[in-house]
């Protein structure tokens, strides 16, 4: 018959299974609370779209107007382009890319510069040749954020587009923001938003 003894050293398995249950359960605890179960934040999954950045962007200045119209599906750049979003990277959650799908591709020009310092962009109208690029935004808040096109920052000459989707994925995952969207956020005035519903 089975009798409990206090007597030191009699179940000495259970001074040490105690132990390692308590940590255990401790551990165990702290993950959960990590993981945040219930919490719906899209920046747990860093390929969903921000929601914050759905709406109607725009910043302007003498003779001229940027806006950027976004949707949970369509990106487009007013008077440039149109597209869907097809893949996202958040850097953060005020910062990241999305990898956009042309459905109305821009125009580019071939550029220089005359002589006396003009800038001309009204040599050989084209479109790219890929159908994917990027848009990157920064510094994102409420009512205001940084919003660029992808452009080859070494060269804007060069044309940045990709041919197919997983080309766009590699050629602007957040190792190369530097290459392809070193300027958002880096000078200028933020677009604010206008319009919090598309």
């Amino acid at each position: 018959m089975f009798k409990f003894s206090s007597q030191k050293g009699k179940f000495p398995g259970v001074k040490r299974v105690l132990p390692v249950f308590f940590i255990s359960a401790v551990v165990f605890g702290l993950l959960l609370s990590a993981c945040d179960l219930d919490d719906d934040d899209p920046y747990e999954d860093p390929f969903e779209l921000n929601p914050g950045l759905i709406g109607t962007w725009e910043a302007s200045g003498q003779g001229w107007t940027d806006t950027y119209k976004i949707t949970a599906t369509t990106l487009e750049h007013v008077n440039n382009f149109t597209s869907k979003i097809v893949y996202t990277y958040n850097f953060s959650e005020n910062a990241g890319v999305i990898i956009i799908e042309y459905v109305e591709k821009p125009t580019y020009f071939d550029h220089h510069y005359n002589d006396d310092g003009t800038y001309i962009n009204s040599d050989n109208p084209h479109e790219p040749t890929g159908n994917f690029s990027a848009v990157y935004f920064s510094a994102l808040t409420e009512s205001a954020a940084y919003l660029g096109a992808a452009y080859v920052y070494a060269d804007y000459t060069q044309q940045v587009e990709a041919g197919s989707l997983n080309e766009a994925k590699e050629k602007f995952k957040p190792a190369n923001a530097d290459l392809y969207g070193g300027g958002t956020g880096q000078g200028g005035d933020p677009l604010e938003k206008i319009n919090s519903s598309l």
